[in-house]
């Protein structure tokens, strides 16, 4: 099982648009890809640590399909990037 796992830093205000964006073109193309299972998480900006906000968005593969993520409106998002996990 790989598991792969998409990661944004959010723009300050934005994370909802981010949060609608992962659940109607992220998830949906994931699936369509194969996925069995995905999980969409976020958490708001962290002002004591300076964290931003973000999603993070889990995807359940039965084997490694090369799954590109679709691009997302980089005015929402200051950094994307994902990596596959492998079950152990």
């Amino acid at each position: 099982m790989i598991v792969r796992f998409w990661e944004a830093r959010v723009v300050d205000g934005r994370l909802d648009e981010v949060i609608a964006w992962a659940r109607t073109v992220l998830l949906p193309a994931a699936m369509d890809a194969g996925a069995f299972g995905v999980e969409v998480v976020s958490s708001p900006a962290d002002a004591p640590t300076k964290n931003p906000p973000r999603v993070v968005v889990l995807m359940r593969f039965a084997s490694d399909r090369g799954f590109e993520e679709p691009a997302i409106d980089t005015t929402i998002v200051d950094r994307a990037h994902a990596w596959n996990f492998f079950a152990a």
